[in-house]
């Protein structure tokens, strides 16, 4: 009843909302065992219910939850979730301290230990880059910051949407293992690729991402 409730305030009262569903999604997505299909389902289900899911507010932790890192402290999923959070359709809001890593897993990191103090800031910092980079690529295309997004494939391991606005575009596929060969055919597939047309991953390796040539 207060999804419901939510989403009526919303679409009536014109005020953007946090993205709760989403958050809790992608924490169980890339927590160990996740499974990005939970991920799917509620953009799926918001795109439905919400006149624009754009205006909802996104995050991945905040002052009233235990941070990121104390349920998955893999730097990897990490940067997965940030990667999501990044490129999905919505408003994101990065957490102070997250572009640091910053955590304190004192009891499972709840309350009040999901608000440490910072000693230091680094730009050299791993998060801190990967942010800079999708912020970057959001300013740069029209369709990472305002377009619609739409599912091209997902599984347990692999999900895969593109966002559009206009004639931009730009296709995300998230993995949980490595080597997903079928990544490339879906891409090629959704864009309606020429065969052998090369497509470059705009993060140039830092997650992983391959370039690759239209079947």
């Amino acid at each position: 009843q207060m999804y419901k409730d939510a989403v009526k305030f919303a679409n009536k009262g014109g005020i953007s909302l946090y993205d709760f569903p989403l958050a809790y999604a992608i924490r169980k997505s890339f927590a160990d065992g996740g499974d990005l299909r939970l991920v799917d389902q509620v953009v799926s289900q918001e795109n439905k219910d919400f006149i624009d899911s754009n205006e909802l507010l996104t995050f991945i932790d905040n002052h009233d939850m235990s941070r990121f890192p104390s349920i998955n402290q893999d730097k990897k999923a990490m940067q997965l979730a940030l990667a999501t959070l990044l490129t999905s359709r919505g408003i994101p809001i990065i957490y102070y301290g997250t572009e640091q890593g910053l955590h304190d897993d004192t009891n499972g990191g709840e309350d009040p230990y999901d608000r440490p103090m910072m000693q230091s800031f680094d730009q050299s910092s791993e998060n801190y880059k990967l942010i800079q980079k999708l912020t970057a690529l959001r300013h740069s295309n029209l369709a990472l910051s305002s377009g619609k997004q739409k599912t091209i494939f997902c599984s347990k391991d692999l999900y895969v949407f593109e966002r559009r606005a206009g004639d931009q575009v730009a296709v995300v596929a998230l993995s949980l293992s490595k080597g997903e060969a079928a990544v490339g055919n879906l891409v090629s597939t959704a864009l309606g690729l020429p065969a052998n047309q090369r497509v470059e991953d705009a993060l140039n390796g830092d997650l992983s991402g391959i370039a690759f040539k239209s079947g």
